[in-house]
């Protein structure tokens, strides 16, 4: 499988994403499995996972301090699209290797959904 460089997101960037001032249009998600530090979602298009990334990182910010992994995959053939992660607190910075707040993405390029 091959992986597309790295997009990361700055607390700021992400809370103008948060604002509605994001580039992309993100697309509607599913979750369906949280366990652990790792969250599953579903999606029907392979374009703006980035924002997927920021929406799910800004729907799980209460959570406890932590790296957190999201698996994204195509909802018509479970295909996984992409692999994301967010830094939540110091704890989320120091296993991740991020800055607190800041969201990863990293795409497949090698398989569509939609």
């Amino acid at each position: 499988m091959k992986l597309r460089t790295a997009l990361t997101v700055t607390p700021a960037a992400l809370l103008l994403a948060a604002c509605g001032s994001s580039t992309s249009d993100t697309p509607e998600y599913t979750v369906t499995s949280d366990t652990d530090n790792t969250i599953n979602v579903t999606v029907a298009t392979s374009d703006g996972l980035d924002g997927v990334v920021n929406a799910v990182a800004e729907e799980y910010s209460d959570s406890p301090d932590g790296g957190y992994d999201v698996m994204i995959f195509c909802e018509s053939n479970d295909e996984k699209l992409a692999w994301g992660r967010f830094a939540i607190g110091n704890l989320g910075a120091a296993q991740t290797g991020m800055e607190e707040g800041s969201t990863e993405l990293r795409q497949t390029y090698d398989v569509e959904c939609g």
